[in-house]
């Protein structure tokens, strides 16, 4: 809906109205647009501009139509009104609308827009639009509540669970059974005792001393004194029950004094009495100096080791050879080799409590035994390998 305002006003002066000659007199307000007329004496002000005309009478008979004058040059284009947008101004089109500049006027005429309309009637229902894309998953939602407890399936679900356990156990002392009988050994530690182990410490006698030397085409470790130890940290832990220690040895050859060499299990190192370590159980490979060799074994008991009656042996190669001994913790029995062949075997009361093997060697205290080491392992066992 539009509406058109044109606002003007006129001013009448009482007086001299028309002049005498007929006229009229005015001014007009070119902001405003306001006119109003005043006495030919009178005068307008600075912002109005004055304005006269003549009291027109009566309008005359049409007269005929003249003859076309000829069409007259185009005129230059006229300037494009200003149009804005508002959104209400006072009094005057209070839900905004459009204002247009009017050169005719000097002024702003207004096209407001009407209220709105009422709400029409619902349209009729659009077509379906395509399916939107998979919305995610939601959270879990509450548990619901417990469904009722079919006792006949539970009670065979007992009995299949029974069965099952029973088969387990079955099948777990078959296993048990294999392991004991079957033998795997799993290497702990290794040093090729080309320098100190870590962990390792040593003791030796006065006539020399032991450390890395070139021996028997290889770097090993060499005990040159009247007796040395050299002590290894074992490396197994409190349930390794089964274990095996060895270390490749070369013996010096035959001497005129007694010598021997030793492999040490699970002793302590510290001097007590005549002795260079306590604890523990010993495996000791011996030559007299008439060259008969013999093996015989040396346990911890009452504070002192205990000597078995020697057993003969045979007469140690002069090259690198595996001194070897396995052992079962738990009931203290023990097994030593000397490459490859069983020397003897030892079972009885022992003590443990050490935390070291020893790579042992000695003569009669008068000259350098000079024995070599190298390759020194650990290994944990099965119980099949339990000797």
């Amino acid at each position: 809906m539009t509406a058109f305002f044109v606002a003007t006003a006129m001013a009448l002066a009482a007086k001299q109205i028309p002049a005498q000659d007929g006229t009229y007199t005015g001014c007009y307000a070119s902001k405003t647009g306001s006119l109003r007329v005043i006495a030919a004496s009178s005068t307008c002000v600075p912002a109005e501009v004055r304005v006269t005309w003549n009291k027109q009478g009566q309008t005359g008979p049409q007269g005929p139509a003249g003859p076309q004058g000829p069409a007259g040059p185009t005129g230059p284009e006229g300037p494009a009104p200003e149009i804005q947008q508002f959104t209400g101004i006072g009094g005057t089109c209070t839900g905004g609308g459009l204002r247009i500049w009017s050169t005719l006027v000097s002024g702003w005429l207004y096209v407001c827009n009407g209220a709105d309309g009422a709400t029409g009637p619902q349209g009729p229902a659009g077509p379906r639009g395509q399916d939107g894309p998979q919305g995610q998953t939601g959270p879990q939602g509450p548990a619901g509540p417990p469904g009722p407890v079919d006792t006949t399936t539970l009670a065979a679900l007992n009995e299949e669970i029974a069965a099952r356990r029973a088969a387990e156990a079955a099948l777990s002392a078959r296993l048990a059974a294999l392991e004991s009988a079957v033998c795997v050994w799993q290497q702990v530690s290794f040093a090729d005792l080309a320098s100190l182990p870590a962990g390792a410490s040593m003791k030796n006698g006065a006539l020399g001393g032991q450390g890395p030397a070139f021996v028997g085409g290889r770097s090993a470790w060499l005990q040159a004194s009247d007796w040395a130890i050299l002590f290894v940290p074992t490396g197994l832990d409190a349930a390794d029950d089964v274990f095996a220690v060895e270390a490749e040895v070369m013996w010096p050859g035959p001497s005129s004094t007694k010598h021997q060499v030793l492999l040490d299990a699970f002793v302590t190192e510290i001097m007590s009495g005549v002795y260079q370590q306590t604890r523990g159980v010993v495996s000791a490979l011996q030559e007299e100096p008439l060259g008969t060799v013999t093996h015989r074994w040396y346990t911890w008991t009452g504070g002192a080791y205990a000597e078995t009656t020697p057993t003969p042996a045979a007469y140690p190669a002069s090259d690198w050879r595996v001194f070897r001994m396995e052992g079962q913790r738990s009931k203290c029995r023990f097994r030593s080799m000397y490459a490859g062949i069983e020397l003897g075997r030892w079972n009885g009361n022992c003590d443990l409590g050490g935390d070291y093997f020893g790579l042992h060697a000695g003569d009669d205290q008068t000259v350098p035994v000079n024995m070599a080491w190298s390759n020194f392992r650990v290994f944990r066992g099965s119980a099949g390998c339990a000797p």
